[in-house]
């Protein structure tokens, strides 16, 4: 267990499990977020195994005995979760039971848990799959500390690329709580989209599945546009600009395929930037 720089009576709580468990260890450190937490977390993992549990969600009481007795134990082991949400609705996703064991086949794995329509993006969240410990520490692999949104992914694709071996499971092991005011729903800055897309760009060259590198470009693209529209300097903007324009005519991004408006997608098209930088100006202008 991770105290992450708690203000509240956490930290007595931790200790007082740690006291009644000799299974449970408890670290208390300076808060420093989530990936800060997790890589502390990885650190201290003597296990050949490790999932994650964030602090307001729980596990089945079988989860962990249901993952050992798996007739083989893969690299990466998906399962499924419920979602419940604040109205009171519960919404559940479970994976085929699916055993992909070339990396060709891992990144199809990967991509249907990406395009999947009961829950799409399934592959991004940390909490349902079990990753190897030695995979993670050999690497070796830890969360971006100072990247507050979609960290989980990045580390997901960073650890995807050493597996030989893939699996995704039906069993419902994990309740996700989903909170209209969690680390998910906060503001994000131009640094956290900037960094995202820095991440993407560093994993893309490992994945040689072309459905794969389209979903990174359209991913690269949607943050570069997100960060364009953060209140900042003329000249970052522009600069950010022409590195989204060059991203979309150098990688022959689907225009079609932009999650963005159809005029943001109509300036992106024309064979210049100017159009797309006096918009971006003139917008800002009034906000």
């Amino acid at each position: 267990m991770i105290n992450d720089g708690s203000t509240d009576h956490s930290e007595e709580i931790c200790n007082e499990y740690a006291d009644n468990n000799p299974s449970i260890h408890v670290f208390h450190k300076a808060n420093g977020g989530v990936s800060s937490a997790r890589n502390l977390g990885i650190e201290h993992a003597q296990g050949g195994y490790i999932i994650f549990v964030d602090s307001d969600d729980w596990l089945e009481p079988n989860a962990l005995s249901a993952l050992m007795q798996q007739d083989s134990y893969s690299d990466l082991t998906f399962f499924g979760s419920a979602f419940h949400l604040e109205g009171g609705n519960t919404i559940f996703y479970k994976p085929e039971l699916q055993f992909y064991n070339q990396f060709s086949e891992i990144q199809s794995g990967m991509m249907n848990l990406i395009t999947n329509p009961l829950h799409p993006d399934y592959l991004g969240f940390t909490w349902n799959k079990m990753f190897k410990s030695a995979i993670i520490k050999q690497q070796p692999i830890r969360f971006v500390e100072n990247l507050s949104y979609r960290e989980d992914e990045i580390f997901t694709l960073q650890y995807a690329a050493f597996c030989s071996s893939l699996t995704t499971l039906p069993n419902l092991l994990y309740h996700y709580r989903v909170s209209n005011s969690g680390l998910t729903q906060k503001g994000q800055s131009i640094h956290d989209f900037i960094l995202l897309c820095n991440s993407y760009q560093n994993t893309i060259a490992v994945y040689n599945s072309p459905e794969l590198q389209e979903y990174f470009n359209l991913q690269i693209a949607k943050f570069l546009f997100d960060a364009i529209k953060r209140p900042q300097s003329f000249k970052a903007r522009n600069a950010l600009i022409n590195r989204l324009w060059n991203h979309c005519h150098m990688q022959g991004i689907p225009y079609q395929r932009l999650r963005i408006k159809p005029l943001y997608r109509s300036l992106l098209h024309l064979p210049s930037p100017i159009l797309l930088k006096i918009y971006m100006y003139s917008r800002s202008l009034f906000h």
